[in-house]
């Protein structure tokens, strides 16, 4: 069996591009491959596209730990970009201590997350801040705080209703 993305995909028979498809992961459904290829391009769209993500670049992650987190975190470091997150609770940064990351820091402490930051990054700017999730003003705030000017702020939930520059 296989995975992927093609136009038409909700058809009984479709045609794509090998570019497009891998072997399903054993252990998957059927139902959990298809989220997979959803998130998966959702996230290199946002990244690759949208934050030209590249290498030397320094990519700030929003809960990390999460389905679009973790391609995200792949996305970021195959392009050779240095990548810091934010996690919730201490079993999710255990599951991502195999990327060895600079920086995985507690998003339910926004003192904590923001002075690690500030320690981690010593001066440097972020080129891309991603958040699969919205977030709270303050982690907005402080997201752009530590964001290059020329930066991308690329949220994918909904926002809250003040619209921002």
């Amino acid at each position: 069996e296989v995975w992927g993305i093609a136009g038409g995909g909700l058809k009984r028979r479709t045609v794509t591009t090998q570019q497009l498809i891998a072997r399903k992961p054993r252990g998957l459904s059927s139902e959990q491959a298809s989220v997979l290829a959803v998130n998966a391009s959702t996230v290199e769209y946002a990244l690759r596209d949208l934050g030209h993500v590249k290498e030397g670049q320094h990519v700030l992650i929003h809960e990390a730990a999460g389905e679009l987190g973790f391609v995200a975190i792949q996305v970021c470091l195959r392009a050779g970009a240095t990548v810091y997150a934010t996690v919730g609770c201490f079993s999710e940064f255990q599951s991502l201590h195999n990327f060895n990351l600079p920086l995985i820091s507690n998003s339910r402490s926004h003192e904590q997350f923001e002075l690690e930051l500030d320690l981690e990054l010593d001066g440097k700017l972020l080129d891309v801040v991603f958040s699969p999730k919205s977030l709270t003003d303050e982690y907005i705030d402080t997201s752009l705080r530590f964001l290059r000017p020329e930066g991308k702020f690329l949220q994918i939930g909904r926002g809250n209703s003040e619209k921002r520059e």
